[in-house]
């Protein structure tokens, strides 16, 4: 009788996680700049099998998006390792609202897909703080810029608005 090791495959892949975030799913604060650091745990059976890759592609939806970007996608050859951490860009995050991922896993030896339920995370961007006032040097108080005339110029407009003076007294 033989005996065969079989590896308990679950029907979704291990939910990943996001560097920083709690229970409360907020992203930090420095992620809208920086990006968020996507924790995605090695998923059971990997390739074995000598020239064959698994590929692993990931998913976001931003605030407000009715689609989905995939923003990643690698192939890991034989024998497979992954990153500590895969980076979400900062261009995914310059919304404030909820951001929805997933991942997908193709293992090369079978072509079996493997994909983790979406996850919902929150995006809150900070308020800039410590920002000058700001300044107007051209402003005047009717709120445009002096313009400087020459004297030719400006003796005529004086002329005419004299002019129309005169003729309103006189009536």
């Amino acid at each position: 009788m033989s005996s065969v090791t079989e590896i308990p495959v679950g029907l979704f892949a291990v939910p990943l996680e996001i560097e920083g975030v709690g229970a409360d799913g907020i992203l930090p604060p420095a992620a809208s700049t920086d990006g968020a650091r996507l924790l995605i745990p090695m998923w059971a059976a990997p390739s074995i099998e000598d020239g064959k890759s698994d590929l692993l592609e990931i998913w976001v939806r931003e605030p407000g998006a009715t689609t989905e970007t995939r923003f990643y996608s690698n192939f890991f050859p034989v024998p497979v390792t992954i990153p500590s951490f895969f980076l979400l860009p900062a261009q995914y995050l310059q919304s404030d609202g909820d951001i929805v991922l997933r991942y997908r896993v193709t293992i090369g030896d079978n072509g079996n897909e493997d994909t983790s339920l979406p996850q919902t995370f929150i995006v809150r961007r900070p308020v800039p703080i410590n920002l000058e006032e700001p300044t107007f040097p051209s402003a005047t108080l009717v709120g445009v810029s002096q313009l400087q005339f020459d004297s030719e110029v400006m003796g005529r407009i004086v002329d005419r608005c004299r002019g129309s003076t005169r003729s309103l007294r006189s009536r």
